[in-house]
């Protein structure tokens, strides 16, 4: 969340106050993590363009705002780039001794033909210095400009950063660290050196805070770019394969995409990663392949243009390729079409998988407003990372994930690490259990016509708390999950509320 985004306009300390509204959720949800997106000194880049992590934005609050939330904390480190109107940005110009190296100057030879890059930008920037002109590498343009992780002064500057951050959360965020290292001729993401920061990085955070731990803002990629690699690297990384299957299901009813990547995730050995469908830049479609055929991405990308959606690209080896929608999920549905519906299918997806759920608050609170059929881009970025959301105690709006958060925690058979297994796939129905013994069914009706399925066992229907058995009709659009004896909520008349486990993962390894 950002920290103003469950802030009426009049407050005064929005980070407190909304750190305050959202523990109304949190608080029913044990083991629950709330990650607070920069509410450091910056200027654009939705915050991340820092100047000074070191204090907190006084138009947002104080340090000791972040105490008015029950569940531990995450917090930023920025690590690829600093705002040029950052005090080390400011040192580097004025060409001052320990600071001559601290942004990545690129060479003249610098080959550039395999490169990748967020949103297709060309990643580079002249700085005008006190010994001239200098083209700097700006992966992320605008007032960002990458640091040089080559000197040895930057890595222990940024030891420094983490030992401050370390007295404020007990988790950290390590973001952008995939585009940390730039090596000429290579694409310059995900390199070798790259991972050994991140290594270093962690085991820095463990040191100082071993009650807390680690995210990576990385893919769950294969091994041989794996940040993960037993006790060295972060806690958890993302499943950035996902939004697009999603997506996939949600603007076209394909569920082939999904139905493989849950098969996938199934027969995965570790479950440290971080399942998403939408953040605060939007849908991912990186990396697409190969979670889905490549015509799903352009029946996605079709549907999201036809609802006047914006679609980032991104350079890679001399061309470009989808990056990103500039969208929730809700978005890419059919015109007319209930947005609730969809924002549900959604969340229960996320909060089902192997893995661990990433919710972002704007789609736990339901992201059901209507939206005009053209909606200017700024407009779409401005509902993604607005403020002004509903209260989280409206039932409508968070029931059913809170819900779902809740069961996770004290439910087994839903555990980050508990088997899964796909049952059924075919026309926009998917089914899979979860559990040793499917205690648990998860039925996602992706498509507009009434699905039937039948069911191995009886049980309740966990929002509605109604018996089910035998042949069960989905609903259009719809999302449900069934729990079965030997579930930890099943008993009584209806499932019942449990407490304990956690919804952190860690890499089993550790």
């Amino acid at each position: 969340m950002y920290p103003d985004q469950l802030a009426p306009a009049s407050s005064a300390r929005p980070l407190r106050t909304s750190l305050e509204r959202v523990a109304q959720i949190t608080d029913r949800v044990p083991g629950a993590i709330v990650h607070v997106l920069p509410p450091y000194v910056a200027e654009e880049d939705d915050r991340f363009a820092v100047i000074d992590d070191s204090s907190i934005d006084p138009r947002l609050g104080k340090w000791c705002d972040l105490g008015f939330n029950g569940a531990p904390i995450a917090l930023d480190f920025i690590v690829n780039q600093r705002s040029r109107a950052s005090v080390e940005f400011r040192r580097f110009a004025a060409q001052e001794p320990l600071y001559r190296r601290f942004f990545y100057e690129i060479p003249e030879s610098f080959d550039f033909a395999h490169c990748h890059t967020p949103r297709g930008r060309m990643p580079m920037t002249i700085a005008e210095t006190a010994t001239g002109e200098k083209n700097l590498w700006s992966a992320h343009g605008g007032q960002q400009v990458d640091l040089n992780y080559g000197a040895g002064e930057v890595v222990a500057w940024a030891l420094e950063r983490l030992a401050i951050l370390a007295r404020r959360a007990a988790w950290v965020r390590i973001d952008g660290v995939a585009f940390a290292w730039k090596r000429s001729g290579t694409s310059c993401a995900n390199l070798p050196e790259a991972r050994a920061l991140c290594a270093l990085l962690s085991h820095m955070w463990r040191s100082l805070r071993p009650d807390g731990g680690v995210i990576a803002e990385v893919d769950r990629y294969g091994p041989e770019t794996s940040y993960i690699d037993g006790s060295v690297g972060p806690d958890v990384t993302y499943d950035y394969a996902l939004p697009g299957c999603v997506a996939a299901a949600v603007a076209c009813g394909d569920t082939v995409p999904l139905s493989r990547h849950v098969e996938e995730l199934a027969g995965r050995a570790s479950c440290a990663w971080l399942n998403l469908a939408v953040t605060h830049d939007g849908i991912s479609l990186r990396p697409w392949a190969p979670a889905a055929p490549v015509e799903s991405l352009r029946d996605v990308i079709a549907r999201a243009t036809e609802n006047g959606l914006h679609v980032e690209h991104r350079r890679r080896a001399g061309g470009t390729e989808p990056y990103e929608i500039d969208a929730f999920p809700a978005d890419l549905a059919r015109r007319g079409e209930a947005r609730a519906s969809v924002v549900t299918l959604a969340n229960v997806v996320l909060l089902t998988l192997r893995g661990a759920p990433l919710l972002y608050i704007p789609a736990v609170l339901g992201e059901c407003a209507q939206r005009s059929a053209v909606e200017p881009r700024d407009a779409v970025r401005g509902r993604i990372r607005g403020s002004a959301l509903p209260r989280p105690t409206e039932e409508a709006a968070v029931g059913s994930p809170v819900r779902l958060m809740a069961l996770r925690t004290s439910e087994p058979a839903l555990a980050a690490s508990a088997p899964m297994r796909l049952t059924y796939n075919d026309s926009g129905l998917l089914v899979y259990e979860r559990g040793q013994e499917g205690v648990v069914t998860v039925a996602l009706n992706f498509s507009r016509n009434v699905r039937p399925f039948s069911m191995r066992q009886s049980g309740y229907e966990l929002i509605t708390g109604a018996r089910a058995a035998g042949v069960v009709a989905i609903a259009p659009r719809c999302a449900k999950v069934f729990l079965h004896a030997g579930s930890a909520w099943y008993g009584g008349d209806k499932p019942h509320s449990g407490r304990g486990g956690t919804s952190v993962v860690r890499s089993p390894e550790r």
